[in-house]
C-alpha cells in the first residue's frame, strides 16, 4: 500500500536524480490523466477510459505500489470488457490512491508540494 522507494532507485540504477525527474512527471501528469479518466467514463467511452488508466498504470509501476498497479490494472480490464458497473463504482477509489501516491512522493521529497504555492 506504498511506493517501494528502494526498488525503484534500484531499478533506476540508484540515480536518485531520475527518479525525481520521473516522480515529477508522475505530480503533472497523474492529475490530467485521472481527469481524462474520469470524463471518458462518463461518457461511457471504453476505449479511451482505458487508455486513461494503461497510462496511470505505467506511471505509478514505476514507484512500485502494487496496490496501485493491481488496482488500475483490474479497471483496464473492467474498461476494456465494458464493465460499467465495476468502472464507475471504482471512480473514487482511482482518485483516492493518485493523490495517495502524490502525497508519498512529496512526504519523501521527490516532489516538491504544490498546495503550498
Amino acid at each position: 500500500m506504498a511506493i517501494d522507494t528502494k526498488a525503484a532507485l534500484y531499478t533506476l540504477g540508484e540515480d536518485l536524480a531520475l527518479l525525481k525527474l520521473i516522480s515529477k512527471i508522475f505530480q503533472e501528469d497523474s492529475p490530467v490523466l485521472l481527469a481524462k479518466f474520469l470524463e471518458k467514463t462518463a461518457q461511457r467511452d471504453a476505449q479511451q477510459a482505458q487508455l486513461a488508466i494503461h497510462s496511470l498504470k505505467g506511471l505509478v509501476a514505476s514507484f512500485f505500489d502494487r496496490e496501485a498497479v493491481e488496482l488500475f490494472g483490474e479497471i483496464e480490464i473492467a474498461c476494456q470488457t465494458q464493465q460499467w458497473k465495476i468502472v464507475l463504482s471504482s471512480r473514487d477509489a482511482i482518485g483516492e490512491t493518485v493523490n495517495r501516491v502524490l502525497f508519498e512522493l512529496t512526504h519523501q521529497g521527490l516532489i516538491p508540494d504544490k498546495s503550498s504555492d
